[in-house]
């Protein structure tokens, strides 16, 4: 039968890289948290602090009122800190990013390029704005360049969505080629870092840092996926800031959780402080990228702690994953946008993960 076999259990923990399933314990490599922060006392005492204090759970307050909450203010200069930008601006989901980005940079002549396996937000906020969309090939620079050449209509601007870290693969977007690209036709990028930010670059800012773009791309980023926190965050311009929340979709939906704003705000000044995790996580990627490609698996290049890799078929993969699992470690099969026909192996390397656990998924792996 076609299913995980995590299929009808409960898992409880924090995401890391050790949950029960079931109400056993078993090595995990799903789901992301990847920076394992969630047990930490200083996130925790963020949250209860905020709580003892009487901050509410949710909080809708328009700023083109001039209401002001601290909480929200506070994480919005931290993150504008941590992102090397002007100002930032909080909102509830890493869902919105595409809408909220596109309020900040749209143009009246806009023509959308959008990577065919991009995030389906960053699709849906494209279909919603109404302006022209073309699609190019996954990651593929230079069919973005001959999608340009050949559609883009006189006198529009190329503004191009795509993820910095593709959720399923682990790959980065080639983001260097394609700002060279956009500079030839006064072009402009927005992307959506999810799974790159607080893992990737010098200072943990994500794949726009690694690839140094970061002086050309409006970037949006969660608090799920690395740092263990919830809401999202797109750094931009004073400007840029006025725009977004003057304009739907920010101004009508819900300001977000000022709990969740407080926690995230633990979670980058614990990082700044402790960069050192975010390195142990890069040093078990690598090891676990180099002890795939050892015992024969095709594995990308990518400095991203997500590894995927194929079997010859879904029924072998599958098979592979249930011995995996009856030995104590959950591998999951992506099936998300950009895994391909039959699903990939998504490995999801945890900074609470140690050498033993990498070696053990290797050995494992390897005795197929």
């Amino acid at each position: 039968m076609d299913k995980e076999p995590v299929d009808g259990l409960t898992v409880s923990g924090p995401a890391s890289g050790r949950y029960l399933i079931g109400g056993r314990p078993y090595l995990n490599f799903s789901g992301a948290g990847y920076l394992a922060l969630s047990e930490l006392p200083e996130l925790r005492e963020a949250a209860l602090d905020a709580i003892a204090r009487g901050v509410p759970f949710a909080q809708q307050l328009p700023p083109p009122y001039g209401i002001r909450d601290p909480l929200f203010e506070e994480v919005e200069q931290v993150a504008a800190d941590y992102m090397g930008t002007e100002t930032a601006v909080f909102f509830a989901s890493g869902y919105m990013i595409g809408m909220v980005a596109l309020a900040a940079e749209r143009q009246s002549r806009d023509q959308l390029f959008i990577d065919e396996s991009a995030h389906q937000n960053l699709k849906d906020a494209a279909i919603l704005s109404g302006v022209p969309i073309t699609y190019f090939r996954h990651r593929d620079a230079e069919a973005l360049r001959h999608k340009i050449d050949s559609s883009l209509a006189p006198r529009s601007r190329p503004l191009l969505l795509t993820d910095g870290t593709f959720a399923a693969s682990g790959d980065l977007a080639p983001l260097r080629d394609y700002a060279d690209i956009l500079a030839n036709f006064g072009g402009a990028m927005i992307v959506d870092d999810a799974h790159g930010f607080g893992v990737l670059g010098l200072g943990g800012c994500g794949a726009i840092e690694h690839l140094g773009v970061t002086d050309l791309a409006i970037q949006g980023a969660t608090f799920s996926k690395a740092l263990c926190a919830q809401g999202a965050v797109i750094g931009c311009t004073e400007a840029q800031a006025r725009r977004i929340n003057a304009l739907a979709p920010k101004r009508g939906a819900n300001a977000g959780s000022p709990i969740s704003a407080a926690v995230s705000v633990a979670a980058m000044r614990y990082m700044r402080l402790n960069p050192s995790r975010r390195h142990k996580l890069s040093r078990l990627a690598v090891s676990l990228r180099k002890g795939l490609s050892n015992n024969g698996f095709a594995v990308s290049d990518s400095p991203s702690n997500i590894i995927s890799f194929r079997l010859q078929s879904r029924d072998e993969m599958r098979r592979v994953q249930y011995r995996l699992f009856s030995k104590g470690i959950y591998l999951p099969i992506s099936d998300y946008p950009g895994a391909g026909p039959g699903g990939i192996f998504r490995a999801a390397v945890y900074a609470n993960h140690d050498q033993a656990d990498i070696d053990r998924l290797v050995s494992e792996l390897g005795a197929i």
